[in-house]
């Protein structure tokens, strides 16, 4: 099984597809499930990293979902230790994905940082994080990103059913993998106040159907009695709009206010009025 997202230009995008990846292949919405990743540069060594996935978990405090799992990135220094390991992995069906040179680097920047936000052991004071003065310790092909203070501290729950597990399992390390989220300083995000208008048809007739009369003997539209900025022509599309996002998928960032007591909800009318 492979996936690929070496053909994007933009490594920060190529990375974010492939946690995505992980997680629909994790979750088997994207065929049969699969546990076991390696990150597989075709061009420079092949596998660098394995990643061994316990379960889904939620992410309570930042609202997202996360992948506990154990994280094995392969150097030079290690690779002699666990070749049976190795060996026998060969014969797996493991889900390859495939990242370029630029996108095998932010991995590499990013997972110590995914080991730290589930750490529950603690830094030696020789850790070569505090020697090096550097975290990740280096971004380089056959280098270990992080220090090996994590090691052989998996507990019995990451355990595999797989040949020679039990080498791995001694320099694996506890990772929380998230999905990718847009930060500003690096990406472009969403601003309301360029939301397009709508068209004319939608400012004189029904909102949610755009027709210019009521169906009911062609009567006049009726508005919304409470934020009366809307019009339907029936019942039935007011009901509908109410479901959907009512009036704020067409309006400007700032031009509604909230007026009832109730935390501001999109599917709310109440909570919309039109600012004077």
């Amino acid at each position: 099984m492979e996936s690929s997202t070496a053909n994007q230009k933009d490594a920060r995008i190529n990375l974010k597809n492939s946690l995505f990846s992980l997680f629909m292949h994790f979750s088997g919405l994207r065929g049969q499930q699969a546990r076991i990743f390696d990150i597989n540069n075709p061009d420079h060594g092949g596998v660098h990293i394995l990643v061994f996935v316990s379960c889904l978990r939620l992410d309570l405090a930042n609202h997202t979902v996360m992948l506990d799992a154990a994280i094995l990135p392969l150097h030079d220094s290690l690779m002699p230790k666990i070749r049976p390991f190795l060996e026998k992995l060969t014969e797996i069906d493991l889900c390859s994905v495939v990242a370029d040179s630029d996108e095998l680097r932010l991995w590499k920047e990013i997972i110590p940082a995914w080991v730290e936000r589930c750490r529950q052991w603690e830094h030696r004071p020789s850790c070569a994080y505090l020697s090096k003065s550097k975290i990740p310790l280096s971004v380089e092909l056959g280098q270990n990103p992080i220090c090996s203070c994590g090691e052989g501290t998996l507990s019995p729950e990451y355990s595999f059913d797989l040949p020679r597990w039990d080498l791995a399992v001694e320099y694996a390390v506890r990772a929380a993998i998230s999905p990718s989220f847009l930060v500003r300083f690096v990406g472009q995000s969403f601003e309301g106040n360029k939301i397009a208008e709508p068209p004319a048809l939608y400012k004189t007739g029904c909102r949610f159907c755009g027709k210019g009369k009521s169906d009911d003997g062609g009567k006049g539209l009726l508005k919304c009695a409470r934020c009366q900025a809307v019009r339907y022509c029936s019942v039935e599309c007011q009901r509908g709009d109410w479901k959907g996002l009512h009036k704020l998928i067409w309006i400007e960032a700032g031009s509604y206010t909230n007026i009832c007591s109730r935390p501001l909800q999109i599917n709310c009318c109440t909570c919309l009025k039109t600012r004077p």
